[in-house]
């Protein structure tokens, strides 16, 4: 039985290792440690924060390591110790060593109401910890200020996302338009960045045919800290229009690919029918978005042939649940271009 538990926690420990950035050697000797009233800032940790525990000494080695899945709280943080089957090796506390708590790679304040020390096996201990440090948490974004584009493409900007503090961060993307077209790079999850880290992040913005020449919007980015609400960049990114090639008259064509048409009806409640013709065979994706950007669903991927195709949106999800009333976006795209609309369902 033993050894099977001890099974059950080396797999939990190898799957949460695998989100960030470092990895302890399980014994079978440990304490648990629990924590719900934990803050950063102030404010209730936020699920993915990484909570790891150091043995005082010899050498500070890594002893746990938990990643929250609850707002506010961390456990089972199961600490390690040594034990008895590799005494040459440091793999963990040792019994009556104060235990060192960090909150995303920094060290936290301990509120407990329990202390500190670890003591081998025993019932679970409850550790609170707080994570007060401005200067844990600081977010850089650049991005290009403008750009031009034809009026029925899907345009590409590049990002850089930095981690300028000294912890381990979650940054999250939100990219919106002004103009309501229909953008992507939204990522409310957040990615990990370790201190100093930098990724290059994609966002588009579709701009829908048939917009006039020398039409502008402006794409705003924000790149946010999930574990400081005050560290966070925005960017803002300006596209003109510089060539139409299309007039919106509720058909939008592109000669010797494909047409699509305004929905029907429009508004709608509860459905709507969109219709498109292919000059010619191919690939094709049709997937609706809401005003945000973010996909609702993909009613068609794949091969069509040429000809006239209708298709038939409910007011719903991906998962068949229905959506609220308001502005959506479907798009028809190729390996070679895409087509926005805009409809409106009202309930």
């Amino acid at each position: 039985m033993k050894a099977k538990t001890l099974l059950i926690r080396m797999l939990m420990i190898a799957v949460i290792a695998a989100v960030p950035l470092l990895a302890q050697t399980p014994t079978d000797v440990w304490t648990s440690f629990i924590g719900d009233s934990c803050t950063i800032n102030g404010l209730p940790i936020p699920i993915g924060t990484e909570i790891t525990a150091f043995d005082t000494i010899p050498n500070g080695v890594l002893c746990g390591r938990f990643v929250t899945t609850v707002v506010g709280q961390y456990g089972a943080l199961d600490v390690y110790g040594d034990d008895a089957y590799s005494p040459s090796v440091d793999e963990g506390c040792v019994q009556g060593n104060h235990v060192i708590f960090k909150i995303n790679g920094v060290v936290a304040t301990k509120l407990g109401p329990e202390d500190d020390v670890w003591r081998g096996k025993g019932p679970f201990k409850k550790m609170n910890l707080a994570l007060t440090d401005a200067n844990s948490f600081s977010v850089a974004a650049t991005a290009p200020p403008e750009g031009t584009d034809t009026a029925g493409v899907t345009v590409s900007y590049d990002v850089i996302v930095t981690n300028n503090g000294s912890g381990v961060d979650l940054i999250a993307l939100t990219v919106t338009s002004k103009s309501g077209w229909v953008v992507t790079g939204n990522d409310a999850s957040g990615q990990y960045y370790a201190a100093g880290a930098h990724k290059t992040l994609p966002v588009t913005v579709a701009i829908p045919a048939g917009t006039p020449l020398g039409t502008q919007d402006t794409l705003t980015v924000v790149a946010a800290s999930r574990f400081d609400p005050t560290a966070k960049a925005t960017k803002k990114i300006v596209t003109t229009v510089n060539t139409v090639t299309g007039v919106d008259d509720g058909t939008f064509h592109v000669p010797g690919m494909f047409t699509l048409n305004q929905n029907f009806p429009n508004p709608f409640n509860p459905e709507t029918v969109i219709s498109l013709s292919l000059d010619k065979p191919g690939d094709v994706t049709l997937s609706v978005y809401d005003i945000l950007g973010r996909t609702v669903t993909t009613l068609y991927h794949g091969y069509l042939p040429t000809g006239q195709h209708q298709f038939r949106w409910n007011g719903t999800d991906g998962n068949g649940q229905g959506v609220a009333s308001g502005v959506y976006f479907y798009r028809l795209s190729s390996d070679q271009i895409s087509l926005t609309r805009k409809m409106a369902l009202m309930k």
